[in-house]
């Protein structure tokens, strides 16, 4: 496939990161990366897993000033970066998830917010209130060349709590939604894109602090599933 257009928006956020110093005081950012080790034989991916915006630990900004050390890229997206690819515990989970809920390995992520913090109280003293970053509508334009380039099957976004921010940013129309049975509780909620048809997926966040049942785990499963095998719209 032609990865021309996702080669200039991958230079295009590098050149913009560099633009601005906030940005630059992030780790890393991602965009366009395959979740699994299979880049260079992933061909066109059939699922994007999108994130709110990456974590960051100590032990990642160590290896940044390595990276940088050695006159390295910090771009996350191995076309362009030249740094090497290791998988640590919380990706391999990671990883395990995306393949669990997609029956797949083609599968790339990307995050509403570009740039990594180490939770909300940094995320807000680095960026801004994410809403009234004058940097979402820029991450907004990046992911629609992604989405178009690609025509997934899918997008799956692990958390549902800013499902109507997301929903209002890119455009969707809410399809369908569904509770915990055992405590009414948000599970999943159905949108597709108005234009394109694309369906978007939010589910409970795979591993959020009180963690999933098994139950839960088959639900979301299930459901996500059930939508890819439903006719083309």
């Amino acid at each position: 496939m032609d990865r021309s257009k996702l080669d200039d928006a991958a230079r295009e956020i590098v050149d913009y990161t560099a633009k601005h110093p906030e940005l630059q005081k992030a780790h890393t950012f991602v965009y366009d990366y395959p979740v699994f080790d299979n880049f260079r034989t992933l061909g066109k991916p059939e699922f994007v897993v999108m994130g709110i915006n990456p974590g960051e630990t100590e032990p990642d900004r160590e290896e940044r000033k390595r990276w940088e050390a050695q006159g390295r890229v910090w771009i996350t997206r191995p076309s362009t970066w030249n740094g090497a690819r290791s998988y640590t515990r919380s990706a391999k989970v990671w990883a395990d998830n995306c393949k669990y809920y997609t029956n797949s390995e083609r599968v790339v992520s990307t995050e509403v917010f570009f740039w990594s913090a180490t939770d909300g109280s940094e995320f807000n003293q680095r960026f801004g209130m994410l809403w009234k970053s004058p940097h979402l509508g820029f991450c907004v334009r990046m992911n629609r060349v992604l989405l178009d380039a690609y025509s997934p099957r899918a997008v799956i976004i692990p958390g549902i709590g800013l499902a109507e921010k997301i929903r209002a940013e890119f455009k969707l129309t809410l399809i369908d939604s569904k509770v915990d049975s055992r405590n009414g509780n948000n599970l999943i909620k159905h949108y597709r894109d108005r234009n394109s048809g694309l369906p978007w997926i939010f589910t409970k966040h795979w591993t959020g602090s009180f963690g999933l049942s098994e139950e839960q785990r088959m639900a979301m499963r299930t459901y996500i599933q059930g939508v890819l095998n439903e006719p083309a719209h």
